[in-house]
């Protein structure tokens, strides 16, 4: 087991895990994904799950959607080792709950340390589209395929809320 890594992740729910697939898709080797609940049982994505829909008025969450939910109906496709995938349990329908999401670099403080939080029950949906995009932010120092500007820090810092206004 190795003691040096390019990249720790601290969560592995589903936003740490996508950041890890997609920072390892990018060609980051050695990564390290910090989770206190081996079997995670009681980790924040299986006891808080929310749902996939595209049910939004903003558009990077409308984008994000759109990547998520094709990367789910997919998901054996991309995360397949040896012919086998875990069952996700994949199925068409929606939830609803408030997003409040943060994703990007801590501005200033700590450069190096990235952020993917506050999604509420939009974590599990959006998780791809944001694994994405912060394997991005890490390898090339920006976002590539999805400009997540809108969620970052120093919006948080500032005060200025990420409103989404099409959910309730």
């Amino acid at each position: 087991m190795s003691t040096a890594y390019d990249v720790a992740i601290i969560g592995g729910g589903v936003m740490g895990c996508a950041a890890a697939f997609f920072l390892k898709s990018a060609g980051v080797d050695r990564i390290c994904v910090i989770e206190p609940d081996p079997t995670y049982a009681r980790a924040a994505t299986p006891v808080a799950t929310g749902g996939c829909r595209r049910l939004f008025a903003l558009p990077e969450n409308i984008r994000m959607s759109q990547f998520s939910i094709g990367f789910f109906k997919d998901f054996a496709r991309h995360v397949a080792v040896d012919g086998h995938a875990p069952d996700v349990q994949w199925r068409s329908g929606a939830t609803s709950s408030s997003p409040g999401p943060c994703t990007q670099r801590c501005p200033g403080r700590l450069d190096n340390f990235y952020v993917a939080c506050g999604f509420s029950g939009h974590g599990l949906m959006h998780a791809p589209a944001v694994g994405r995009a912060l394997a991005e932010l890490v390898v090339n120092g920006r976002f590539e395929t999805l400009d997540l500007s809108r969620m970052g820090y120093q919006r948080v810092l500032d005060g200025k809320p990420y409103r989404e206004k099409g959910i309730l």
